[in-house]
C-alpha cells in the first residue's frame, strides 16, 4: 500500500463538481439545479475517490483502503456501494456520469456530454419551473429573502404564470378539496400567490388538495386564512374554514421574520393538510366532526411530533371505521404501549397490538403499518428478519417515507449509521412536512457525528415549524452530548431547550452532567454519576442513562460492567442503538464491547450477515471485528 492511499476524511473534501452535479463531501449533499438528495457517508467516501481520479482507474484495493481503512470487508461489500452510485447517476444525476467496472483492476468515473435540447424543446431551465405531476420537488433554500414588499410587483406576474402553468399540468383529481387561500385583507395578493405556489409546488400526487388564490371561491371546499394574532403577541393565526365560516381547524405561528413567513405558513398547512387530505384520508362527502377530529391528530402528529391522542383516535374510528389511516395510528398508538409494557414489566398489551395489526391488515393488506407493527410483536434480536420485511416492502413500496423511517431506525440498532441516515433522508424527501421525520434526520446526522449537518437540517425544520418543540428536543439531545457544553449550560438554565422537569432531575440529568464535562474532576463526575446509580438501582430495566453517562465521560469499565448485567443484557437487545452513537466511541476501543454485542447477539448477526457495523472500519480501532467475533464464539 503507498503512503497516497490515505483514508477519506468527508470534512476535509472540499466541494466538487461532475457537469452540473454539485456534491457536497462535508454534508453528504448531491445537487443537481433545485433537486438535492442525501447520500450516506461510505457511498459519498467512494464517489470522492472515483471523482477525484478525473477518469482513471481506481483499483479496488485503493477503494477498500481508502474509504473502509484497509479493513477486510465482505465481498460484495463494495459492489453494493458502486451498485447505489450507479442509482444515484440515473436519477439525480441525470446521467451526467457513469461508473465502468474495469475487468480484474478497478472502478472507473466517467463524466458524460451533456445533450443539447432538441428543436423546439424547451431547455433545462424551463423544464424546471414546470415539474412534472407526482414529482417530489427538494425544499428550497434561498441564500436570502428579501421583505415582500419590495419584490411584490414582480412576484404577482411571476407567480401568477407559473400558477397558471401548474394549474394546467396538474389538474385536480375528482376526490381532491380545493382549498381557497385569503390571508390578512391588509396583505397584498402576492403574498397568496406565492403561498398558493409553494403549496402547489410541494403538491406530489394528484390526491393532495389543489390550492387556489384566484378568488373565485363558488367551487371551493375550504378557504385557508391567515391573520395577525391578539394584540400585543407576536403570532399570527392560520385557520380553516368550511364555506359557511365555520373554523374547522387553527393553529398559533410565531410571527416570523419577513423572509421566513412564507416557510412557516407552507409548513403549517403542508403538514396538516396533506395528512386530511391525502390518501387514506378524508373523501367526500365531509363530515364536519370526523374533519375537525382529522385535523387535530394531523397537527398532533406532524406539527407537534406526539402520538395522535387516544380519545380523539377513538371518536374518530367510530367516525371512520373503515380508515386505513384511522388503523395505522391506532397500531402506532397500539406499538406505544407494547413497548412501554416490555419496559416497565407491568400488563402484557401484545394481544391488543395483534388485535390492531390484524384490523389494519384486513382493511389495507399492503399499508406499511402492517409490516411496523409485525416487526414489533417479534421477539428481541430479530434483527435479520425485520430487515428482511422492511425490504421487501420496499420493493413493493419504494414511496413509503414511513418504511424508510422504519428501516433508518432499525439500521441504527445495528450500528450501520452512514446507511441510516441515507433511509432517514430518503424518508424526508417522501415526506417533508412531517416534523418528525426531521427529527429522525437530525438525529441520525448527530449521533453519527456530522453535528454541522444536524445543525444545518435543524435550522432548516425551524423555519417550517418556528419554535417547534420537537425540533428544540432534536437539537438539545445532540448538544448536550456533543455540543459546547458550557454554551448548553448558559441556554438550559435560561430555558431555551425543554422543561427538563424537577430541580433534581435537571441537576442529576442535564446540569451536572455538563459541568462534568465541562471539567472532568472525579469530584464532578461523581456528583454526575451518583444520581443514576441511585436510579438505575431502583429501576434495573433502564440502564441507558448510566452506561451513556460512564461511558462518555471515561468510566469505560463501569459502563462495560453494566452492559455484562443480565437485565442490561437484555434490555439492549430491545434497541442497541446508543451503543454506537459517536460520543461513545472510546467505549467500542475496548475489546470487551465486542464480547458484549456477542452477549446480546448482534456480533453473531454481523458475522451471519458477513456485513459489519460503521465502527468497525474505523482505521484506529485496535482489533479487527470479524476475527476477534471469531475468537469470541469458538471460547463458548
Amino acid at each position: 500500500m503507498t503512503s497516497s492511499w490515505e483514508p477519506i476524511r468527508l470534512a476535509d473534501i472540499a466541494p466538487l463538481t461532475i457537469g452540473p452535479l454539485h456534491i457536497g463531501p462535508s454534508t453528504l449533499e448531491l445537487r443537481n439545479g433545485p433537486e438535492r438528495t442525501m447520500i450516506e457517508p461510505r457511498m459519498m467516501q467512494v464517489l470522492v475517490v472515483l471523482a477525484q481520479a478525473q477518469g482513471t482507474t481506481v483499483s479496488r484495493d485503493e477503494l477498500v483502503a481508502r474509504c473502509w481503512g484497509g479493513v477486510i470487508v465482505g465481498d460484495n461489500a463494495l459492489q453494493r456501494v458502486i451498485s447505489r452510485l450507479r442509482d444515484l447517476a440515473q436519477t439525480i444525476g441525470q446521467n451526467v456520469f457513469t461508473i465502468e467496472t474495469v475487468k480484474r483492476v478497478g472502478y472507473r468515473l466517467v463524466e458524460l456530454p451533456s445533450l443539447p435540447a432538441a428543436a423546439g424543446e424547451p431547455s433545462a431551465p424551463a423544464l424546471a419551473a414546470q415539474p412534472a405531476a407526482g414529482a417530489m420537488p427538494a425544499p428550497a433554500h434561498p441564500p436570502h429573502r428579501r421583505p415582500l414588499r419590495w419584490w411584490a410587483p414582480a412576484l404577482i406576474g411571476a407567480a401568477g404564470l407559473a400558477l397558471g402553468l401548474w394549474l394546467l399540468i396538474t389538474p385536480a383529481a375528482p376526490t381532491s378539496a380545493i382549498i381557497q387561500i385569503e390571508l390578512d385583507p391588509g396583505t397584498s395578493s402576492a403574498r397568496e400567490a406565492a403561498l398558493t405556489l409553494e403549496l402547489m409546488r410541494a403538491r406530489r400526487t394528484p390526491d393532495l388538495p389543489l390550492f387556489r388564490a384566484d378568488g373565485a371561491v363558488d367551487d371551493a371546499d375550504f378557504r385557508l386564512q391567515a391573520a395577525p394574532g391578539p394584540a400585543g403577541e407576536a403570532t399570527d393565526l392560520f385557520s380553516l374554514h368550511d364555506r359557511r365560516g365555520g373554523v374547522l381547524w387553527s393553529t398559533s405561528l410565531p410571527r416570523a421574520p419577513p423572509g421566513a413567513q412564507l416557510k412557516a405558513m407552507t409548513g403549517a398547512a403542508g403538514a396538516v393538510l396533506f395528512c386530511a387530505f391525502g390518501a387514506g384520508g378524508l373523501d367526500r362527502p365531509y363530515d364536519p366532526e370526523a374533519l375537525r377530529l382529522m385535523l387535530a391528530l394531523c397537527a398532533q402528529q406532524r406539527i407537534d411530533g406526539k402520538l395522535p391522542d387516544q380519545q380523539q383516535l377513538d371518536q374518530l374510528a367510530g367516525l371512520m371505521p373503515k380508515s386505513p389511516r384511522v388503523a395505522a395510528w391506532q397500531v402506532l398508538r397500539a406499538i406505544d404501549w407494547y413497548r412501554f409494557s416490555q419496559l416497565t414489566g407491568g400488563h402484557d398489551n401484545r394481544a391488543g397490538l395483534e388485535r390492531q395489526v390484524a384490523r389494519l391488515r384486513r382493511l389495507s393488506p399492503g399499508h406499511p403499518m402492517v409490516v411496523i407493527g409485525e416487526n414489533a410483536l417479534l421477539p428481541a434480536g430479530r434483527w435479520g428478519q425485520r430487515l428482511n420485511r422492511i425490504d421487501t416492502a420496499l420493493q413493493q413500496q419504494p414511496g413509503s417515507a414511513a418504511l424508510h423511517e422504519a428501516r433508518a431506525a432499525l439500521l441504527r440498532e445495528i450500528g450501520e449509521l452512514g446507511s441510516a441516515v441515507y433511509a432517514a433522508g430518503n424518508a424526508l424527501r417522501l415526506d417533508p412536512y412531517d416534523v418528525q421525520l426531521h427529527h429522525a434526520l437530525i438525529s441520525a446526522l448527530g449521533f453519527s457525528g456530522f453535528i454541522a449537518p444536524a445543525r444545518k437540517a435543524a435550522r432548516e425544520a425551524e423555519l417550517l415549524w418556528p419554535g417547534s418543540a420537537a425540533i428544540r428536543d432534536a437539537r438539545f439531545r445532540i448538544e448536550w452530548r456533543l455540543g459546547d457544553a458550557a454554551t448548553v449550560l448558559r441556554q438550559l438554565e435560561a430555558g431555551d431547550y425543554f422543561d427538563s422537569g424537577p430541580r433534581e432531575v435537571q441537576n442529576s440529568l442535564f446540569r451536572n452532567y455538563l459541568l462534568a464535562r465541562m471539567e472532568p474532576t472525579p469530584a464532578r463526575i461523581e456528583a454526575a454519576l451518583a444520581p443514576l446509580r441511585r436510579q438505575w438501582a431502583r429501576e434495573p430495566k433502564i440502564p441507558f442513562l448510566l452506561l451513556q453517562a460512564a461511558a462518555s465521560l471515561g468510566a469505560r469499565d463501569e459502563a462495560l460492567a453494566i452492559m455484562q448485567h443480565p437485565t442490561a443484557i437484555a434490555e439492549l437487545r430491545t434497541g442497541p442503538e446508543i451503543l454506537f452513537r459517536s460520543y461513545l466511541q472510546d467505549l467500542r476501543q475496548d475489546q470487551r464491547f465486542m464480547r458484549a454485542m456477542a452477549d446480546i447477539g448482534l456480533a453473531q448477526f454481523w458475522l451471519q450477515r458477513r456485513d459489519w457495523p460503521d465502527f468497525c472500519s474505523a482505521p484506529d480501532l485496535p482489533y479487527e471485528c470479524r476475527a476477534l467475533t471469531l475468537e469470541i464464539l469458538a471460547r463458548r
